[in-house]
């Protein structure tokens, strides 16, 4: 995975180092900021259950088992700086996955077992993007390619047999990358209507601590990305 987020980062700033270079000739030239919002399927959910490992205060550890998360709310707010044909977009974004009950088989299992988590990541993402012009049609088709830190936060509390645990947390900021494509329509003036889809890879690891029983859950190379859609709102300096 990390060869592969460098090879999209060395791939990002090349292709913006030619961007702001063709910028600097370029006659036409737009700005635009805006707001998307949507859903989001983690890939957590979809692809399979993650292996975490327990150790405990009394010595004793064990392996168990995480299905992911449900479907979530995916927002952001952006601003994309065209030079003709070919720009670049700044998102700061918010994903915010429901708490989801999660019964797990362990090497040592307790009556009802069962973990409750809740997931938030905040993207930061940069975007290369390539607009596609079609004379005969007022929509404007685009895609793009980019990297950006998603921060995230996890939230986790262990109940078994009747008893309802603390909520611990623990926060990672991997890097990720992502592909998109979508389109704008004009709709008054200046406003534009748009729908996007997008694809994010990430992975983060997460340490769960509970200091008063020293216990802790180690959760390593969790794909916290997943395919999102999106309908916008823009405006057009």
């Amino acid at each position: 995975m990390m060869k592969k987020i460098v090879f999209w980062m060395i791939g990002s700033i090349f292709f913006t180092i030619i961007i702001l270079l063709q910028g600097a000739f370029a006659q036409e030239k737009s700005f635009m900021m805006g707001m998307r919002i949507g859903c989001v399927t983690e890939n957590w959910q979809m692809s399979k259950q993650e292996e975490g490992v327990f150790s405990g205060s009394e010595g004793n550890s064990g392996t168990v088992l995480f299905s992911g998360f449900g479907n979530g709310i995916d927002f952001s707010i952006y601003s994309n700086y065209y030079f003709s044909n070919w720009g670049v977009m700044l998102e700061l974004g918010s994903r915010i996955l429901p708490e989801k009950k999660i019964y797990v088989e362990s090497t040592s299992p307790k009556e009802n077992e069962y973990y409750e988590n809740s997931l938030v990541i905040f993207p930061i993402t940069l975007s290369v993007m390539r607009k596609i012009n079609i004379s005969s049609s007022k929509i404007i088709p685009y895609f793009g390619l980019g990297v950006g830190v998603y921060i995230s936060e996890l939230k986790q509390r262990h109940c078994f047999e009747g008893v309802e645990g603390r909520w611990l947390a623990a926060s990672s900021n991997p890097i990720g990358v992502h592909l998109l494509g979508g389109f704008d329509y004009p709709l008054a003036g200046n406003v534009l209507f748009g729908l996007e889809f997008r694809c994010s890879y990430a992975n983060a690891d997460w340490e769960i601590k509970d200091i008063d029983r020293n216990n802790k859950t180690e959760l390593e190379d969790i794909d916290i990305g997943g395919m999102s859609f999106k309908l916008g709102l823009g405006y057009k300096f």
